[in-house]
């Protein structure tokens, strides 16, 4: 029977990738080892985090008013160009951890702490990668903006007229069902991107657009299979958080204040950095050895037997 067709699962491939972390990072301990791990880590997941910022709204009542209308020409000019230069800033950081991602998993398949040299090893994947996922992330937000608006259309006119009824609420849910699909959907292809696309360029030294056509060859046969994998993962992530919480409120906010320094969390979150990408490494080896990316283990040569009749 086709790799592709065979019946998959989670368990072995959640053992074996478990037995690989502990066997990469504990059997034995270095900590040397663990601080280069994290670093290529934290190069793989630069720029990935978030945050929020908002101003008071007494900012804009009374004089300050007055000065942001007086001087909205300087307003803009410095929002504009803060705003460049946050898009470089952001531009360098995916483009950091398009060439990471493929250090730290060459790292994990090989079990060493190389730097430099998958750094330029990876020079022309990490390149297909960048460029990927800017495409990929302007397109996702075109989609984000537009499933926006289409709610504002929906739901504006209505309320400043005063007639917002039952059929406008009915048309507002479904925008925001719509925005929800969006985002599930987005989360999916990163998850497939991160999981599978990456480690298939990195097993046939192919770009990234040639990587989704043999990954989607074979999602096609085993639909089901990967969106439960992504489904474990989600669930994965979840306990992780649940217990780093935990660990946050039994150290007295002390832990929280170590995973806030990027490259600290980064090496204090090492066995859940390594155990996710090696998870996903031993799920996809599942479908053949065209998609295994560690490296073979020779078997000893078996002698021949001796022919018929003669005595060993």
């Amino acid at each position: 029977m086709n790799h592709a067709m065979q019946q998959i699962g989670f368990i072995a491939p959640f053992q074996r990738a478990w037995d690989r972390m502990v066997a990469i990072l504990f059997s034995p301990f270095d900590l040397g080892k663990w601080f280069v791990l994290g670093f290529s880590a934290w190069l793989a997941v630069l720029g990935e985090g978030g945050g929020s910022f908002s101003f008071p709204s007494e900012m804009f009542e009374g004089e300050a008013t007055q000065f942001f209308r007086e001087h909205l020409l300087i307003i803009i000019t410095v929002f504009s160009l803060v705003m460049i230069v946050a898009l470089a800033i952001g531009l360098v950081l995916v483009w950091i951890n398009s060439r990471g991602k493929f250090m730290f998993l060459d790292n994990v398949v090989h079990d060493r702490r190389n730097v430099a040299e998958p750094w330029h090893r990876f020079r022309q994947l990490g390149n297909s990668l960048f460029l990927w996922q800017i495409i990929f992330g302007l397109v996702s937000m075109f989609l984000v903006l537009l499933v926006c608006g289409l709610g504002v259309l929906t739901a504006w006119p209505k309320i400043h007229g005063g007639s917002f009824g039952a059929a406008n609420i009915a048309g507002l849910a479904g925008v925001i069902v719509l925005f929800i699909v969006v985002l599930i959907a987005i989360s999916y292809v990163y998850s497939f991107l991160y999981g599978f696309v990456i480690p298939i360029m990195y097993k046939r030294d192919l770009p990234a657009r040639a990587a989704w056509r043999v990954f989607l060859n074979l999602f096609k046969q085993n639909v089901l299979g990967f969106i439960l994998y992504s489904m474990f993962m989600f669930v994965i992530g979840a306990g992780i958080g649940v217990l780093v919480m935990m660990l946050c409120v039994v150290t007295c906010c002390c832990g929280l204040v170590l995973l806030m320094m990027p490259y600290v969390n980064a090496v204090l979150l090492l066995p859940v950095h390594a155990f996710t990408r090696l998870f996903s490494l031993e799920f996809l080896a599942q479908f053949g050895p065209e998609y295994d990316v560690f490296p073979r283990t020779e078997e000893p040569a078996t002698p021949p037997l001796p022919p018929a009749g003669e005595s060993v």
